[in-house]
């Protein structure tokens, strides 16, 4: 699949799904740095009442997330997508380590 990057900064904004507070804050500074609309969703079940009701150019998943994972979350929004004849998304698996930072 490609994704024309030009086609996604004028049309549909990119869903964030993550559930770290301090990962969003970083991803979503820097999508809007590069001029990206971003939309945040903290966890699978927010995600899917979000995407039943629009669609984005593109969707940054976290793979580790309360309730429904990332990988559990893909399978329903491909399902969905399905039902309806939607061509698919395209879904960006993302994994950022949850350990606390180390001081030396």
């Amino acid at each position: 699949m490609t994704v024309n990057v030009t086609t996604i900064r004028e049309t549909k904004p990119i869903l964030l799904v993550e559930d770290q507070p301090s990962n969003v804050l970083v991803a979503v500074s820097f999508l809007e740095i590069m001029g990206y609309s971003c939309e945040t969703a903290e966890n699978g079940y927010e995600e899917l009442k979000k995407f039943s009701n629009r669609r984005y150019a593109l969707i940054l998943m976290d793979v580790q997330l309360p309730g429904i994972d990332g990988l559990e979350t893909t399978r329903h929004i491909r399902r969905m997508e399905k039902e309806r004849g939607l061509s698919p998304a395209p879904i960006l698996a993302t994994y950022m380590a949850r350990r606390p930072p180390v001081f030396m």
